[in-house]
Formats: C-alpha cells, sequence, structure tokens
C-alpha cells in the first residue's frame, strides 16, 4: 500500500508542478492539484478495464488481472477518486453561505445522466 502512497502523493505534486509550468490556474473555487489527481485516478481505472479486456479478448477468463500492480490500479483508483469527490462535495456545501438542495441533486443528478446516456448510444 506505501507504494500506491507513493504514487498518489508524487500525482499531486506534479499536478501542481506542471500547472505552474505551463501557466494554467484552475477556475475560481477549484483545486488544480485535485482536480489532476482525479485525472490520474480515472487515467487508473482506465488501465485496469483495458488490462480486464485484453485478458478477455485473448481468450481468457473475465476476472481480477494477474498482477497485482494491474489490480491495484482499478481498486485504489476507484476508492480515492470517490473519496476526493466527496470531499468536494463536502467542501461545497460546507463554505456556501446558503445551499439551494434542490439545484445542487439536479445538477448532480443531470450529469450522472448524461453521462450514462452517452454509454448507451
Amino acid at each position: 500500500m506505501f507504494v500506491y502512497l507513493i504514487v498518489v502523493v508524487s500525482a499531486l505534486l506534479s499536478t501542481a508542478f506542471f500547472s505552474r509550468l505551463f501557466g494554467v490556474a484552475p477556475p475560481e473555487g477549484r483545486i488544480g492539484a485535485v482536480d489532476g489527481l482525479r485525472g490520474f485516478l480515472a487515467l487508473g481505472v482506465f488501465a485496469y478495464h483495458f488490462v480486464l479486456w485484453r485478458e478477455v479478448l485473448q481468450g481468457q477468463y473475465w476476472g481480477a488481472p494477474v498482477s497485482h500492480f494491474e489490480y491495484q490500479l482499478g481498486q485504489v483508483g476507484v476508492s480515492f477518486f470517490f473519496m476526493i469527490t466527496a470531499f468536494l462535495f463536502c467542501r461545497t456545501v460546507v463554505f456556501s453561505t446558503r445551499v439551494d438542495w434542490r439545484s445542487l441533486y439536479i445538477g448532480r443528478c443531470s450529469g450522472s445522466i448524461r453521462f450514462i446516456s452517452s454509454w448507451s448510444c
């Protein structure tokens, strides 16, 4: 698990480094390093699914990859991605002076519906 902590911390630091190097500033109210970390985690989950499908297409079974590292790409990536998403959601609620719950949940649900419908076409 220590290796994965090093990977996550390195990804977090590299996003801050590259944003300063290229002069890219996050939009107001966003944490650029956290957005970058979520991108790296999503990339890890993508790699995990790529490995799963590669094994299926080679005639093997659908299951956990043999490599422990490839297996952890998916498990750690999803876990950290959802923890960071929950942190950002709670941050929005805590630092808002007045929370409009209806628009908050409609925005969350509409984003999920758009994502799911894009895969069904």
